[in-house]
């Protein structure tokens, strides 16, 4: 059993090609979005590591004295 024509057209002429400019543009869109959440992703993971870095290297500094002249040598201090 067939379909009867709707609107005039010919069953055997309604293909996907006039949906096939939308699908490619849907395509690259997801193509395009996916792409950028990956490099959304990465700077996110990128700026956490730098982030934990500093915060490592500033709280395995040695604790500094206080003042400058605590911190030199007896011998290298001017005696008033």
């Amino acid at each position: 059993m067939t379909r009867p024509p709707r609107h005039g057209i010919v069953p055997i002429m309604q293909s996907d090609a006039s949906t096939a400019p939308v699908r490619a543009v849907l395509t690259r869109a997801a193509r395009e979005t996916a792409y950028l959440t990956i490099g959304l992703l990465t700077s996110s993971l990128a700026l956490t590591v730098w982030v934990v870095g500093v915060s490592l290297s500033l709280s395995l500094r040695p604790a500094r004295r206080a003042g400058w002249a605590a911190s030199r040598p007896a011998s290298a201090r001017c005696s008033r």
